[in-house]
């Protein structure tokens, strides 16, 4: 038996009995159901920009939560639902370790004079020059 915690969205045209007949019928122990007050979407679903938030807290084995979201995506008036196994959950109750930083940073240091990366150089852009260069140089080859 592991801790979930499911969120749902409903459908603000709907009845709030649904979800709390789909715990009933489903979950063999008791959950804890609560309705959230935020009823703005984020972006639009079903055309309906508002919508009724559940958080649903049960502790069940795994089976029950398929067996609830299988009910869940045969109803539709539930739009989202998310299900988390909280006791397997990375992160939570977990101790913050302090992080360790290097100590013995030398700012000290001059910057390198010959500094030999080619995206540092200028690069001539024009192609009349580079042409004209080129005729210079064969030129004086040729002399």
């Amino acid at each position: 038996m592991s801790n979930y915690e499911i969120m749902l969205i409903l459908d603000p045209n709907s009845d709030e009995k649904i979800i709390f007949e789909l715990a009933k019928s489903t979950f063999k122990s008791e959950a804890k159901i609560e309705k959230l007050e935020r009823t703005e979407l984020a972006y639009e679903i079903n055309k309906s920009k508002t919508a009724l938030y559940f958080l649903v807290n049960v502790q069940c084995s795994g089976q029950e939560i398929n067996e609830f979201t299988r009910k869940v995506n045969i109803t539709k008036n539930i739009w989202r639902i998310l299900s988390i196994n909280l006791s397997t959950e990375k992160g939570l109750n977990r101790k913050v370790k302090p992080k360790k930083f290097k100590k013995n940073i030398n700012f000290s240091k001059k910057p390198r004079e010959n500094n030999k990366n080619p995206r540092n150089e200028k690069v001539n852009t024009n192609p009349k020059q580079s042409t004209n260069n080129i005729e210079k140089v064969s030129t004086e080859e040729n002399k």
